[in-house]
């Protein structure tokens, strides 16, 4: 088995630690379920896509071992307080959506570490301070969207060109 797609039904309780470990799983999509998910014994090579949309989550302690995950959606859960430096070791991650939590403080400087970045959103947030000038340093970022968070200042990035914003992007 390489993909369980179980988005928007009516699933609760836990996730068994178990569908971590089947061989070969390569996408799980279980959005729109409210479940309990623990990422100990995540350990998977083959792991490349997670959606954990709209499930309740509220934290990731664990998920640093999906080392091959390229694409993350943990859209609309219930985080609070800093970005998780567990999702900052995901070195292979080329999609990252945070939107629609309660995220708060800056966006950590570790993110710049995340070099395959090819997408970021972490719109309706409560991120602060400025929008860090290292931000244009992603080369490989493609999709920013920040919009709806307590941002200030003057942006101050030296080359914004290669990034294709969303039109309010800097409101």
């Amino acid at each position: 088995m390489e993909s369980i797609y179980l988005e928007k039904n009516c699933l609760s309780g836990k996730l068994p630690t178990e569908i971590f470990k089947c061989p070969f799983l390569k996408e799980i999509n279980l959005g729109g379920n409210k479940i309990k998910v623990s990422f100990r014994g995540i350990k998977n090579e083959y792991l490349r896509e997670l959606n954990l949309d709209s499930t309740g989550l509220d934290s990731v302690i664990g998920i640093s071992k999906a080392e091959a995950l390229a694409s993350l959606h943990l859209r609309s859960n219930s985080f609070t307080g800093k970005i998780p430096d567990e999702l900052l070791s995901l070195t292979t991650l080329e999609e990252l959506d945070i939107s629609d939590n309660s995220f708060s403080d800056e966006i950590p400087a570790g993110l710049r570490t995340l070099t395959s970045l090819k997408s970021f959103s972490a719109f309706n947030n409560e991120l602060s301070c400025y929008i860090p000038s290292w931000i244009s340093s992603l080369s490989k970022l493609e999709y920013l969207h920040l919009d709806q968070n307590d941002f200030f200042g003057s942006y101050t990035g030296s080359s914004l060109s290669s990034l294709a914003f969303q039109p309010d992007l800097l409101r």
